[in-house]
């Protein structure tokens, strides 16, 4: 009986998931926070209901009442979204209430608690394939359309290029060929993936005054930043090619760094500091792009 019920719900949800999509692609009639609420409600129950807590459990009863009420729990999260978002957004924003915070707190816990279902029940390797497939898609689209069109600053086309790029590369190469099977280094693959999706993500958000208001007087987190790209674009380069490049990049890397201490007979120079290699590597367009 409950199986049938939770069968009910998760077509009932594919359903409404499909319906609101289309509609808000098209008419985008609720503001963006909303849009998100409702589309996390849906994909999150429809994720609590069709993955158990394990495998080996996925025939007990009580279990899969639990997976419903969780369901429930993260629709009222989100439902609180939607009644507050308004509040939120204008009134309230950055003076949260404790009320806020706990319930941002409940949401995250059962949004890391869905992903963790989703790629157990599926398996890391079948996750990892697919989000390959799909962003060798992406890159592809994205290359022939700005190639095309080019409705994106350059510093933004080459961080969103490299952002794909790397992506696929952390999830198709493992750290190393005799770990490839070991399941908890591929999650950290993609943490990696993700990891450096973040320092694009910063790149793109941040490109108008990296470029403009800032150039040359980068701040802290701009530093670090691209300390953190830089280390995770040889590391890709690493997986993907070998030792090579990555080699050849950190004597580079050293000589810019030590070019004061550097003989007369082998190009010496006054040497950069860390802060300037770093911006130099990743926040303009003539580093790791």
């Amino acid at each position: 009986m409950i199986d049938r019920v939770r069968i009910a719900l998760v077509s009932m949800l594919s359903v409404a998931i499909s319906i609101f999509t289309i509609y808000e692609v098209n008419y985008a009639s609720l503001p963006p926070l909303t849009q998100l609420a409702v589309f996390s409600l849906l994909g999150s129950a429809i994720c609590f209901l069709m993955f158990p807590v394990h495998k080996r459990w996925k025939d007990v009863g009580w279990l899969r009442v639990f997976d419903m009420g969780l369901a429930v729990l993260f629709a009222l999260c989100c439902g609180y979204l939607i009644s507050e978002g308004q509040a939120l957004t204008n009134d309230r924003a950055g003076d949260y209430t404790t009320l806020d915070h706990w319930v941002a707190i409940l949401a995250t816990l059962l949004v890391l608690e869905s992903m963790r279902r989703s790629i157990a029940s599926l398996g890391v390797d079948r996750v990892r394939i697919a989000l390959v497939s799909m962003l060798s898609v992406a890159i592809s689209i994205f290359t022939i359309y700005e190639v095309n069109y080019a409705s994106l600053p350059p510093l933004t086309q080459l961080a969103v290029f490299s952002l794909l790029g790397s992506a696929i590369c952390f999830l198709m190469f493992p750290v190393h060929k005799r770990w490839k099977d070991v399941g908890w280094l591929r999650v950290f693959d993609m943490g990696l993936a993700v990891l450096f999706a973040l320092c694009c993500g910063y790149l793109i958000s941040e490109g108008q005054a990296l470029t403009n208001d800032r150039a040359g007087d980068y701040t802290t987190l701009d530093h670090w930043v691209a300390i953190l790209a830089t280390l995770l674009v040889l590391e890709a380069t690493r997986r993907s090619i070998g030792l090579a490049l990555p080699i050849l990049a950190g004597v580079f890397l050293l000589y810019a760094y030590y070019g004061r201490a550097m003989p007369d007979w082998f190009f010496p120079h006054r040497g950069y500091d860390i802060d300037r290699i770093a911006s130099q590597a990743f926040l303009g367009s003539k580093g790791v792009f």
